[in-house]
């Protein structure tokens, strides 16, 4: 596994699993919580989005690709931020 910064570099397909929580950014830019249902090798999931505000509503996304380079592109990804 590489090092980056004297530290263990976690990637992607190391971590990222069906069932673990993730960032979803919507169309209009706002971040939900999503879980991974699907995981291809090129980091494409197919996710269930938690929607706020609604009580048990959930919306499928169905190939939404990685955010690599922390943009935050719609449609896209990303692991939550540390706190």
């Amino acid at each position: 596994m590489a090092k980056k910064n004297g530290e263990k570099e976690i990637t992607v397909p190391e971590c990222a699993n069906i069932g673990r929580i993730v960032h979803f950014v919507h169309d209009s830019g706002a971040v939900a919580p999503a879980m991974i249902l699907h995981l291809d090798e090129e980091k494409v999931a197919n996710l269930i989005v938690f929607i706020n505000g609604i009580p048990r509503f959930t919306s499928m996304i169905a190939r939404a690709a990685f955010d690599e380079k922390e943009e935050r592109k719609q449609g896209t990804w990303h692991w939550p931020e540390k706190v």
